[in-house]
């Protein structure tokens, strides 16, 4: 995949119009030359390749985050250590598979986990749990239990009065 830039770069390079550089990149894509992908160009004949290598670089990502989901990485040792980049990870974001709890990444299934948890142990019944309540419900640290607390009360399914956080219906 080459990014958007460079392919403008080489185009401007080899006597092409600055002006005309996003025209012509417009009409490879419409006419199947070129896929587009998060900015980045791919040629037909790469594109099953690319297709393959990125679903690889995914599954990885999610193995590193889901290898220990209460000791979430960051998007940044995330991105490092799969050779993703950002684009290929907000896909992950996009379609659920991923959660983005400030810098940090837990797979969608440990936020349902976490929840499931909250249920069963301190927000049992309506009852008001602390940050150190939830940390030692998911067993996890304060590092990861105050964003992913952060998390679920921006997605309104615990509200915060200050003092207790508590289930929404």
């Amino acid at each position: 995949a080459v990014p958007a830039a460079e392919l403008g770069a080489a185009a401007r390079a080899r006597g092409c119009p600055p002006d005309l550089v996003g025209a012509v990149l417009e009409r490879a894509v419409a006419d199947g030359s070129l896929s587009s992908y998060g900015g980045r160009y791919v040629h037909r004949d790469a594109t099953g390749a690319y297709l393959a290598a990125r679903a690889q670089r995914q599954r990885r990502v999610v193995e590193q985050v889901d290898a220990d989901p209460w000791s979430p990485p960051d998007t940044e040792t995330v991105t490092t250590a799969a050779g993703i980049p950002a684009f290929e990870l907000q896909a992950l974001l996009d379609d659920g598979t991923l959660v983005a709890c400030g810098s940090l990444l837990f797979t969608a299934a440990t936020v349902e986990e976490a929840v499931a948890r909250l249920r069963e142990g301190p927000g049992r019944d309506g009852a008001g749990f602390t940050a150190a309540d939830a940390k030692e419900a998911w067993g996890t640290t304060r590092r990861a239990a105050l964003p992913l607390l952060e998390h679920l009360r921006a997605a309104r399914v615990t509200e915060f009065d200050g003092t207790e956080h508590r289930l929404r219906d």
